[in-house]
């Protein structure tokens, strides 16, 4: 993973993992069989950590309206 931070404070402004990023679109590919445990996921997730972010970003690829909705309901 690579965080990338300020220079002033220090504080993470992005992190990029190529790893996460591959699932997510793996995820996606699968497509509607995946959305009912990422749902279950997504309850689950901490809304601070990454893990929440990856999943939605997976849902959101998909362009299936239960994604979608998943999406909606967890903002």
């Amino acid at each position: 993973m690579v965080d990338i931070m300020t220079t002033d404070s220090g504080q993470r402004i992005m992190s990029y993992n190529p790893v996460q990023n591959r699932a997510v679109d793996a995820l996606a590919a699968i497509g509607r069989p995946a959305i009912a445990p990422m749902r279950a996921a997504l309850a689950k997730a901490d809304p601070d950590e990454l893990q929440l972010a990856y999943l939605l970003d997976a849902l959101a690829k998909m362009s299936d309206s239960t994604a979608t909705a998943a999406v909606h309901e967890a903002l």
